[in-house]
């Protein structure tokens, strides 16, 4: 038989290899199994970097957090945490993943950089320069050292600056004329402390503040604590309320700038706002609260309220004397009760109760010391004075000499509190 011709013949062997059974699908080769196998093992392997840098940033996260709603001291404690948290991690990870110098499971000092700069943000090229200090005579790397040889952020560059002229003005003797134009106003804000502490009332220092306040590059760290300190002498108490207050308002853990906001409160005669500042402050910042009521205890005996007594008794017994511990809140409230029996005629009782201190073993603080002083000029027990080894307390000078009385010393002005 002839064989199909053309298009028919392509029919017949279509139509023939149609005719043929499917094979059945074979499964993964043992090629594909060790590539999943492979691929399962590495996604194991790699959970654990990606929940360490997972960990890392989830605290820089928290630290910008707190920094985006203003809470700069909150961001530094979380920056503090990074900084051991990251150490931690690196070591581990050097020892178990054996990467050899580095493992990668670093932020590249973001911790430090952002913790420089919340501090910046709080006190400013002059006080920061004094706490670099701090830690150098503590034997502690100074923050701004981990950038000796790591690339610094350009948004820390211009204030590592500034504490660089800090250092030069008052380590090298660097004068004004041979500072940048940009940089005179640094050595201007030193030279105004400088001259406040002899006597912050001075027309030089007014003169110069005043000049400082209304230069367009004025920053509030070159005259906020000589203004508060002038107001204060000069007892322009809402002049200080209100610069306190701004203080507050920068740093929400200035516990000193709190207290001269509500005792300039009570000075001006705002006892009733002065009290509610107290509890505000002590509800939003529990470690400010004792300070709060022993300014509590100061207006009771300011006032002569004879709950006075009660109020100290209460502060002593909820923060007893411990060795090796900051002692300072039942010191102040001895003091306070001190005071107090002082400006009641109780002189016997305040001279037993101070002196018990002064003869203990424990460090006693400025201000009982200066009440138990006060007890004792007023017992008139001044065999101590030929002893002294440092001038006394003017104002103690000018009772002892008969110039002023307790109750302008414990309950008029600024007070010794």
């Amino acid at each position: 038989m002839d064989k199909p011709q053309g298009d028919l013949a392509k029919l017949i062997e279509q139509s023939q290899h149609d005719n043929i059974p499917a094979r059945k699908p074979r499964g993964p080769g043992l090629s594909a199994w060790a590539t999943a196998a492979l691929v399962v093992l590495f996604a194991a392997v790699m959970i654990v970097p990606a929940a360490l840098n997972l960990s890392l940033t989830g605290y820089a996260a928290r630290g910008l957090w707190h920094e985006l709603r203003g809470n700069n001291q909150a961001a530094i404690d979380v920056y503090m945490e990074l900084v051991n948290v990251e150490a931690d991690i690196e070591a581990w990870a050097r020892h178990n993943f054996a990467l050899g110098g580095g493992t990668g499971f670093t932020t590249n000092h973001f911790s430090i950089a952002r913790r420089i700069l919340m501090l910046e943000r709080l006190y400013g090229p002059i006080d920061f320069w004094r706490m670099e200090q701090q830690m150098h005579l503590h034997q502690m790397p100074p923050l701004l050292a981990w950038f000796d040889y790591n690339r610094m952020p350009r948004r820390l560059a211009n204030f590592a600056e500034q504490v660089e002229i800090v250092e030069l003005i008052l380590f090298d003797n660097t004068q004004r004329d041979d500072l940048p134009a940009r940089h005179v106003l640094i050595y201007d804000s030193i030279n105004l402390a400088g001259l406040a502490m002899q006597d912050p009332t001075s027309d030089e220092v007014g003169a110069l503040l005043y000049a400082l306040q209304n230069d367009h590059r004025h920053e509030w760290w070159m005259t906020s604590t000589v203004a508060q300190e002038r107001a204060r002498v000069l007892e322009d108490w809402p002049l200080l309320a209100d610069l306190a207050e701004q203080a507050v308002a920068r740093n929400p853990f200035d516990f000193v700038a709190m207290q001269r906001h509500v005792r300039a409160l009570f000075l001006m005669g705002d006892e009733s706002q002065a009290l509610a500042m107290a509890e505000y402050y002590a509800t939003t910042q529990p470690e400010v609260a004792p300070l709060m009521q022993l300014q509590r205890a100061e207006f009771s005996l300011r006032s002569n309220d004879e709950n006075t007594i009660a109020l100290t008794e209460q502060l002593r017994a909820q923060h007893p004397l411990q060795h090796g511990q900051d002692n300072s809140i039942h010191m102040s409230a001895t003091a306070l009760q001190g005071a107090a029996l002082l400006l009641q005629g109780e002189i016997d009782q305040a001279v037993v109760l101070l002196q018990s201190y002064v003869e203990g073993p424990f460090l006693i603080n400025e201000q009982l010391l200066f009440t138990a002083y006060a007890a004792f000029i007023a017992a008139a027990e001044t065999e101590f004075i030929e002893h002294l080894t440092a001038p006394l307390h003017p104002q103690l000078q000018a009772l002892h000499a008969g110039e002023t009385t307790l109750h302008e010393i414990f309950a008029e002005g600024w007070g010794v509190f």
